[in-house]
């Protein structure tokens, strides 16, 4: 099969992504339509580059004479959908009330495996999911149950990266801690930022190159207890998903278990299935005795589980919401934790501190099932209300700082005094994917409590400060006046050398700007000191330059803008301001939280800007610092 070519004939970008769609949908099902054009023009885009072609008529030639290997490729482009470790709890936990059901009519059955298909698994981020939860829970109910996990996705390139089970650290933080512990290995050396899925994990999971529009010849003979496909059938014809669903039916065991997408309803398609859970469906005949269960009745988190007979597939009880209780003195965090948890999503905050003094307040008054809690905050800090307040019987807190959980000096002092999980504040730039990270884990913890750490053992994969490699090619410029002496004198104090070359330009001193910069940094240890002119001056690490940002920015930004920059600004956004951010190859701006300021005016593409307080400034662009 091929298409047919136009190699003297123009063809639009358009024309070609309605026709490399085609192909696509040809040989995997998948319907790539008017939502999915711009990822499809976007990957197009790139494998232009890819293969040095100018323009989508000379790819469309090459498609068509290279079209078997071209193909294929097209198909890993584009069905390699976005996932991430625990993605849609809520499922999770019903299938963790569900296991006691499934294990009884395994066991009846004469079997001790349990058998679970993740049926479009992309890069096995579902697998070893499923893997880590059920190690965790199945011991809970019977130490004699073993379980294995087929994995598989059409794209042959997803398969083999989860067959490696190797995936870079970060990826791995969307784990909630506890599943974490003793599952993973860190690399050292050049892959000391990747880990790889133990063998712990391993053995449990296998993976397989399928296409979900013909399987039934590579399955035969195999029937599973659970089916995972979910986030694809948004990609198929209805017809289609009736073909996959009664496939999977012909797979699936008498008590078996079939979870679609969260937001991929199956009710209206008339197939004999039954919904019992958020997007959780059992064969029809199954016989449940109850009234018809809709969709909107799974808005919320699954709590408890009943039976109406022993052969009944299990009805969850849902709790309507999980209570927040958000400890953080920035006021834009506190906004954007409050956009998180949403009724709409199974939350309710319930109440609102800027420091601990005040959360211990409301602690004493307010219900509440999780509590968010910032590090550095005024008056109290975070660590300070742990050591004072935390208790068993206090509800689970979740670390939401600045100071992210790779420093392992502080994650280890909030996990020791009872913190349950870390996370890194969420900024308006990574909103969407620190959102989906926070609801998790705010969800594991409302729904396992604050028992889950305190037989747990800390990775080492997650505890490591972070590393500023080559700070000698890089650089960081801070501004500030009179009033942020103090400020930046705590500055230096949270952060550990080696440090790259920092210029503090002090603005608006004239000739006081030598004994203001004495005064602020004489009690700064570790660095030297040094006043300059001009911009002109070969910068070392661990020194601290100052000057005055007229007289010197102009060289600075001529002889240094190519080096990675981390710029940290004290006080009140001004046009100056703006304007010594533009030209900067790669830079970092970080912002000082403060009423009226905006970070508008800074935004554009290649720069890096957020807003936060001051006591989390030298956290971020030390972490800036350390990403390349």
């Amino acid at each position: 099969m091929g298409i047919k070519k136009l190699s003297d004939n123009y063809i639009s970008m358009k024309q070609l992504v309605k026709e490399v769609s085609e192909v696509v949908q040809k040989i995997s099902g998948n319907v790539l339509g008017d939502k999915q054009y711009h990822m499809v023009e976007t990957r197009l885009s790139r494998r232009f580059i890819e293969l040095g072609i100018e323009d989508p008529t000379e790819y469309h030639n090459y498609l068509n004479e290279n079209y078997k290997v071209e193909s294929s490729h097209l198909v890993s482009l584009l069905t390699t959908h976005h996932t991430f470790f625990f993605r849609e709890y809520i499922q999770f936990e019903y299938l963790g009330v569900a296991l006691p059901h499934i294990i009884k009519k395994m066991k009846e059955q004469g079997r001790t495996k349990l058998k679970v298909w993740s049926a479009a698994c992309s890069r096995g981020q579902e697998v070893y999911t499923l893997a880590m939860f059920l190690k965790n829970q199945i011991p809970k109910h019977d130490d004699n149950i073993d379980f294995e996990i087929l994995g598989s996705d059409i794209d042959p390139q997803s398969v083999e990266i989860a067959q490696n089970g190797v995936y870079h650290k970060e990826e791995i933080k969307e784990v909630p801690l506890h599943y974490l512990s003793g599952n993973w290995s860190k690399g050292t050396g050049e892959i000391a930022h990747f880990v790889r899925a133990k063998d712990s994990l391993r053995t449990h999971c296998k993976f397989n190159t399928l296409n979900l529009m013909n399987f039934k010849n590579s399955l035969e003979g195999e029937v599973f207890d659970i089916i995972f496909c979910r986030n694809v059938f948004i990609y198929f014809t209805e017809p289609q998903i009736k073909e996959v669903v009664n496939g999977f039916l012909a797979h699936l065991q008498p008590h078996g278990l079939i979870f679609s997408g969260v937001s991929e309803s199956l009710n209206n398609l008339k197939l004999p299935i039954r919904l019992v859970g958020k997007s959780i469906y059992s064969h029809l005949d199954f016989d449940i005795n109850k009234k018809d269960i809709k969709e909107s009745d799974y808005d919320h988190s699954d709590i408890k589980i009943h039976h109406q007979d022993e052969k009944d597939v299990p009805v969850i009880e849902l709790k309507n919401h999980f209570r927040v209780l958000i400890v953080d003195d920035s006021t834009v965090i506190q906004k954007i934790l409050q956009k998180i948890f949403t009724k709409d999503k199974g939350f309710e905050v319930v109440g609102v501190a800027k420091n601990g003094v005040e959360a211990h307040e409301l602690a004493q008054k307010t219900e509440f099932d999780v509590m968010t809690l910032d590090i550095h905050m005024p008056e109290m800090d975070g660590i300070e209300y742990l050591r004072n307040y935390f208790n068993d019987q206090h509800p689970p807190v979740m670390i939401v700082s600045s100071a992210s959980r790779d420093d392992a000096s502080t994650a280890l002092k909030a996990l020791s005094l009872g913190a349950s999980d870390f996370v890194e504040k969420p900024a308006l730039d990574n909103f969407d994917d620190r959102a989906g990270e926070i609801l998790n884990k705010a969800m594991v913890l409302g729904i396992e409590g604050s028992h889950l750490m305190k037989d747990m053992k800390t990775e080492k994969i997650i505890m490591e400060p972070y590393e500023i490699k080559n700070p000698q090619i890089k650089l960081r410029v801070i501004f500030g006046g009179l009033s942020d002496r103090e400020k930046i004198k705590a500055f230096f104090s949270d952060i550990e050398i080696p440090q790259p070359p920092t210029v503090i330009m002090f603005e608006g001193m004239g000739e006081l700007i030598q004994e203001l910069g004495k005064d602020v940094l004489k009690e700064v240890r570790g660095y030297d000191i040094e006043y300059v002119e001009s911009g002109n001056f070969i910068p070392q690490i661990n020194k601290i330059y100052f000057c005055d940002p007229v007289i010197c920015m102009k060289d600075l930004k001529d002889n240094f803008k190519s080096r990675q920059t981390s710029m940290v600004i004290y006080g009140a956004i001004n046009s100056n301001r703006v304007e010594y951010t533009t030209e900067w190859s790669e830079l970092g701006v970080l912002v000082e939280e403060l009423p009226g300021n905006s970070i508008r005016s800074i935004r554009r593409e290649g720069v890096l800007v957020n807003m936060v307080p001051s006591t989390s400034l030298s956290y971020d662009s030390v972490k800036y610092l350390s990403n390349k």
